[in-house]
């Protein structure tokens, strides 16, 4: 299958790579490219989840989750509070009530028709060629990696009789990528659930500059050259842009919250 199949199976080439479905599904694809006997099923790419995430106009809310640092409100410095529970700026959506609505939106909110067809089209085919009920397991791009298992955070679903409860597992599994358990342990290994959409986007950026010395491609915002007269620099997160160099308070405020990660991460 090309490039573009956001559902695969789990007995292709493309299921053992796990940057874009995972290292849960990419290992066991692995063993059964081995040889080793692994069941029956399809694996569905992370690009689905993001593509999900897009419709239903979620992108900053998922940023909202874990807010930048800010000025202190005292002006005693910068406002660290561990995350991802930090408080929320004036007029900004609180971390908590970001992460509840992520939750809703996945769970609540139907799957789109561009990935609800061919979903239901691979369902379908697998349920056909055999009369057991199907699984669903959540393989995120940040489980099962050194040093962050992420061992029982996320979900599995037994017994799967029916296209209603195979979509709703489905929902079930990207939602569970914001269920506070989740975000405790992100927090306490340096990672965020809104990152994950956006390692794809950074790889191409530097895929392409290692090819050509220009990280500019096809379907990426335009990353312009930075000049005496234009200083830009590109900002990597949900709307990724080229925005004028942050001044020297805001550098100071990200070197300080990024260094109290780095303390507090072991």
């Amino acid at each position: 299958m090309g490039r573009a199949s956001l559902i695969v199976p789990l007995s292709s080439r493309e299921a053992a790579d796990a940057d874009r479905f995972g290292p849960k599904a990419a290992n066991l694809a692995r063993l059964g490219h081995a040889g080793l006997p692994i069941p029956a099923g399809f694996c569905v790419d992370a690009e689905a989840y993001r593509v999900q995430v897009a419709a239903l106009g979620l992108g900053e809310t998922a940023q909202a989750v874990i807010p930048p640092p800010r000025p202190s409100p005292k002006g005693e410095g910068v406002d660290l509070l561990p995350p991802p529970w930090g408080r929320a700026g004036e007029g900004e959506m609180s971390p908590r009530r970001a992460a509840l609505t992520m939750k809703l939106g996945l769970m609540d909110q139907p799957i789109i028709p561009r990935l609800l067809e061919p979903l239901l089209e691979a369902w379908r085919a697998l349920s056909a060629s055999s009369a057991a009920p199907t699984v669903v397991r959540s393989s995120a791009l940040v489980e099962d990696r050194f040093g962050t298992s992420f061992a029982g955070q996320f979900e599995s679903y037994l017994g799967l009789e029916d296209e209603a409860e195979f979509i709703t597992a489905v929902r079930s599994c990207w939602a569970a990528l914001w269920s506070t358990r989740v975000l405790r342990y992100m927090a306490t290994h340096d990672a965020s659930p809104a990152d994950t959409a956006m390692s794809e986007l950074v790889s191409t950026y530097f895929t392409n500059f290692a090819k050509s010395g220009n990280p500019n491609g096809a379907g990426l915002p335009q990353w312009p050259a930075f000049t005496e007269q234009k200083q830009q620099v590109m900002f990597l997160d949900a709307k990724s842009s080229a925005r004028p160099v942050p001044n020297v308070p805001q550098l100071t405020a990200f070197e300080k919250y990024f260094a109290w990660h780095r303390e507090h991460a072991h």
